[in-house]
């Protein structure tokens, strides 16, 4: 069965396999790229929002306002505006995200702070390019959260009648 027919039925097949393996590891640095960008614009209205919210309210110029820039101190300011980010709507999914940001950027393995997570619990020391993220999940999730946060902070400052 070594003819030239099998061995051309052979280099398609090896052809094929290397296609799809280039299309799978071009799929995951796309997801990837997905979640970077997603937590880079969370991070930018994290911020907006905050300076806009404290310039309004001490009547000051919003470029004068220095945001936050690391999750704890956002989590710190915001509270110290009387907002729960943990409280605003689908937290947990923009959570998520953030912690598959940080993993991507750091080290891109499941490790113990991802394990923690439901869907990462059965991959822990598994590459992340490895795993086929759930990015529509973070975009509904950061979408929602942002939303919710701007929707908080607008109540706060306006209370309703």
């Amino acid at each position: 069965m070594d003819s030239p027919e099998h061995h051309r039925w052979a280099r398609l097949a090896n052809y094929a396999i290397g296609v799809d393996s280039e299309n799978r590891r071009i799929r995951a640095y796309a997801d990837q790229m997905i979640v970077v960008g997603l937590w880079t614009i969370a991070e930018q209205f994290l911020g907006k929002v905050y300076r806009g919210f404290v310039a309004f309210r001490d009547s000051v110029d919003e470029n004068g306002v220095n945001a936050p820039y690391r999750w704890d101190h956002f989590v710190s300011s915001y509270e110290q505006l009387g907002i729960d980010l943990a409280a605003l709507e689908n937290y947990a999914n923009a959570d998520e995200c953030r912690l598959v940001n940080n993993a991507i950027k750091h080290d891109p393995v499941v490790g113990s702070r991802l394990q923690a997570l439901a869907f990462f619990f059965p991959h822990l020391g598994k590459d992340l390019e490895a795993l086929q993220l759930d990015v529509q999940r973070y975009v509904n999730g950061v979408s929602d959260f942002l939303g919710s946060l701007i929707e908080k902070a607008n109540e706060s400052l306006d209370p309703p009648p």
